[in-house]
């Protein structure tokens, strides 16, 4: 596993952690919108340093049960794209217990928007 990889393995667990600790709160409604909204669908992740039309690593992942799962790591047809900063990764990963307590840290406003939740 490469570096690049254990980071965003590592970040999709803070993720996934905060997701589940929040489930009965406001990310509740945003966890059951996506599932309905990704089900049978790959997400593909556009990991860039300073510029998103920029990615320099690509992932694809799935959103079922109410996580994400690391599918592959490469460019792939996706049926959906989530553009990462590399530095929000890196701070997530840095102090996660800060983002499981307050998911609304973490960059997921993209997932909001496609299932209509503006938030």
């Amino acid at each position: 596993m490469t570096n690049s990889t254990a980071l965003f393995s590592q970040y999709m667990d803070v993720v996934n952690k905060a997701l589940v600790a929040n489930k009965d709160d406001a990310y509740g409604m945003v966890v059951k919108a996506a599932e309905k909204f990704y089900d049978g669908k790959e997400i593909g992740v556009a990991v860039y340093e300073d510029e998103p039309s920029k990615p320099h690593d690509y992932y694809t992942v799935s959103f079922h049960g109410g996580t994400f799962h690391l599918l592959e790591r490469g460019k792939d047809e996706a049926d959906s794209t989530w553009k990462l900063p590399q530095r929000h990764m890196e701070e997530v990963v840095a102090d996660p217990q800060a983002f499981i307590d307050h998911p609304a840290r973490m960059d997921l406003d993209w997932m909001k928007k496609r299932v209509g939740l503006n938030g």
